[in-house]
C-alpha cells in the first residue's frame, strides 16, 4: 500500500461538516476540515515538518502535536508499536460469547505520562 485517501461527512441541521485525509507512503499526511464547503482547518505533515493553517493564520507544529502528526501518517500504527516505544501490558483474559479474549492495555510513554496511566 502506498497511498490512502478517505473522506467523511457529518450532515446536521446546523450545516455540513467534512473531513478529507490523505496519507502518502506511511510518512506524510494531509487533513482538511470544512464547514459548509469552506476549509476551516488544514494540517499537513511532509515527513519532517507539520504546519496547521486556518482562519487564524498559519503556524508550524512542534512537540506533542508534531509527534501526533507523525503517528497519523502511519498506515498501521499497531505495526510500529515496539519501535515507537509503545508499552503493551497484558491485563487478563475475558470470556466474550464463549471465546477467550486477551485484554491488553497500550500507550506511549508520552501518553502515559500526560494521563497518569499504568
Amino acid at each position: 500500500m502506498k497511498d490512502v485517501q478517505y473522506e467523511m461527512a457529518l450532515v446536521t441541521p446546523m450545516g455540513n461538516l467534512g473531513m478529507k485525509m490523505s496519507q502518502k507512503g506511511g510518512t506524510k499526511v494531509a487533513q482538511a476540515i470544512s464547514m459548509q464547503g469552506n476549509v476551516v482547518s488544514n494540517r499537513v505533515y511532509n515527513g519532517e515538518k507539520a504546519v496547521e493553517s486556518g482562519m487564524g493564520g498559519q503556524r508550524e507544529m512542534e512537540g506533542e502535536e508534531l509527534d501526533d502528526m507523525k503517528e497519523q501518517a502511519l498506515f498501521c500504527k499497531e505495526a510500529a508499536y515496539v519501535s515507537s516505544g509503545m508499552k503493551l501490558t497484558l491485563k487478563g483474559v475475558e470470556v466474550v460469547e464463549g471465546k477467550k479474549l486477551y485484554v491488553v492495555r497500550s500507550g506511549t510513554p508520552r501518553w502515559q505520562k500526560s494521563h497518569g496511566v499504568l
